[in-house]
């Protein structure tokens, strides 16, 4: 989260342990089922869109980073793919194609490319974490 904080300041980073999974404070959320009770989230709240990955028998966020300020963007959910990698250890999320972050499910790996305005180019597949190499669509 320090990432976050250090690449835009207005945003307020909320205590992990605040963070609740609810559909009554966002716009929406789109969950992909990786392994063992685990789903890769993303959520577009009324202020900012946020990737993490939830253990849902556990009830906590394992991991998770600001993707987009929504001030800067206007995201819906048709342009939001949630994926895992191929061994189900890291979450990713794309949107309108472009990859925008990478979580680790057991590991602290943040690989992110906040976006300042549609046209802010994603991660490059070199930058990728192992896994994804399906993704790859041109």
């Amino acid at each position: 989260m320090q990432e976050a904080q250090q690449h835009d300041k207005a945003v307020a980073v909320p205590d992990i342990n605040e963070i609740q999974l609810t559909a009554d404070d966002s716009n929406f959320i789109i969950s992909t089922p990786g392994a063992a009770g685990i789903e890769a989230v993303f959520e577009d709240s009324a202020e900012v869109g946020w990737f993490y990955v939830y253990d849902v028998v556990g009830r906590r966020i394992l991991n998770r980073t600001h993707v987009y300020n929504r001030t800067d963007v206007q995201v819906d959910p048709e342009d939001v793919d949630v994926l895992w990698s191929d061994d189900l250890q890291t979450g990713a999320v794309a949107i309108w194609a472009e990859m925008r972050a990478f979580l680790g499910r057991h590991d602290r790996l943040q690989i992110r490319a906040q976006m300042k305005n549609r046209n802010t180019p994603g991660i490059t597949a070199g930058q990728w974490p192992p896994g994804f190499g399906y993704a790859i669509v041109k």
